[in-house]
């Protein structure tokens, strides 16, 4: 029992933490400015960090959505037996 509670804990603990990090990310000024900039920069690298950013962003997005519905049915099935 100990042992599923951890474990559906760290599930919870990733999947809070990986949404904050991309509402963070997301809502972040600093950041926001920073990507505008590498892009009107015209730099070769430039379009290279702008497509890491988004693919971070939905990586984020996508781990916070898939744990949360592992989360969750952990815990119905947990309720149902």
């Amino acid at each position: 029992m100990i042992k599923a509670n951890k474990k559906s804990f760290k599930l919870l603990l990733i999947s809070i933490i990986s949404l904050l990090l991309y509402f963070f990310i997301e809502n972040s000024e600093r950041i926001n400015s920073a990507i505008v900039q590498i892009q009107n920069s015209h730099a070769s690298r430039g379009f290279g960090y702008f497509i890491l950013f988004n693919i971070l962003k939905w990586f984020l997005v996508i781990s916070g959505i898939i744990s949360l519905i592992m989360y969750l049915k952990i815990i119905f099935t947990r309720t149902n037996s």
